[in-house]
């Protein structure tokens, strides 16, 4: 019998998923959710989200600086939901390997992609669970590696990619996610960790694909540089308000949700607004 020292590793999911269009229902995409099941809850009510037709695609960061952490990372089992792995994530899973791992084993090698930090009030959840519900801890683990880097969605209108953080410029969707498949540490590390630079470089769009959505920097207001599009609202400065996020404030505070099977471009509309949620492309 092995000990939890020595128990298997944790394996990581597929880098890309892969999916068809949704033959049945709708499908949506949100920026960070940051431990607010409360988001996901407005979500669904304000669309009339259907479990059994629709699907909801999330652009990484399920954990961290909310307060229903594990209930987020619980959604994971549900079939219509769906997210990609964002730098919180990744930086929990390696938590909890390093957390694990002897002096003499160090962690897998797709941990190392996202750099090492001492320890934050975000992450005090973890290290809590670690300490006193390590099983509960293990589980919560084994479902974030299960996230992959990258969405890839067939629709029935569009081609839609989701990836955490940004794509870099001059490389193809499809070139994109080979080189994720391959395990290229340069390219992990910036999908999950990379920040837009803003009115530099060409804008020219990513080949291979339509849309792509992002979260990770958080913004009033959607942005696009040529079809990578930058959703996050940060709405978890708002709902939380705590000391450490009001200095954040002032820039952002809502949940951008985007309807994505639609012949239109969800983004030419405004949003109609829902407490802490602007929804795009979907009045009923």
């Amino acid at each position: 019998m092995t000990s939890p020292r020595t128990a298997a590793a944790i394996e990581d999911g597929p880098a890309v998923l892969r999916l068809g269009a949704n033959q049945n229902g709708r499908d949506f995409a949100i920026g960070d959710i940051h431990g607010c099941m409360d988001a996901i809850i407005d979500t669904m009510s304000a669309v009339h989200f259907n479990v059994r037709r629709d699907r909801l695609f999330v652009c990484g960061d399920l954990v961290d600086r909310g307060e229903e952490n594990e209930e987020v990372v619980a959604l994971i089992d549900e079939p219509w939901f769906f997210s990609v792995r964002g730098n919180h994530d990744q930086a929990a899973i390696h938590l909890y390997r390093e957390s694990q791992a002897s002096t003499q084993t160090p962690p897998p090698a797709v941990a190392t992609t996202s750099p090492a930090a001492p320890a934050r009030v975000d992450d005090q959840w973890l290290r809590d669970l670690i300490a006193h519900q390590p099983q509960a801890a293990r589980s919560v683990v084994q479902q974030l590696a299960r996230l992959p880097l990258a969405i890839s969605i067939e629709g029935r209108h569009t081609r839609i990619g989701l990836v955490h953080a940004d794509i870099p410029e001059g490389f193809s969707w499809q070139n994109a996610l080979r080189a994720l498949e391959s395990g290229d540490p340069e390219w992990v590390r910036y999908v999950l960790w990379a920040r837009p630079a803003f009115g530099t470089g060409s804008d020219a769009p990513i080949m291979g694909v339509d849309q792509i959505y992002v979260g990770h920097t958080p913004l009033v207001q959607p942005r696009c540089r040529g079809n990578v599009w930058y959703v996050d609202g940060g709405g978890v400065y708002k709902a939380t308000r705590d000391k450490q996020t009001q200095s954040r404030a002032h820039y952002a505070g809502a949940w951008n949700l985007i309807r994505l099977d639609t012949p239109e471009h969800p983004m030419q509309f405004p949003p109609f607004e829902y407490g802490l949620l602007r929804v795009y492309g979907a009045r009923n």
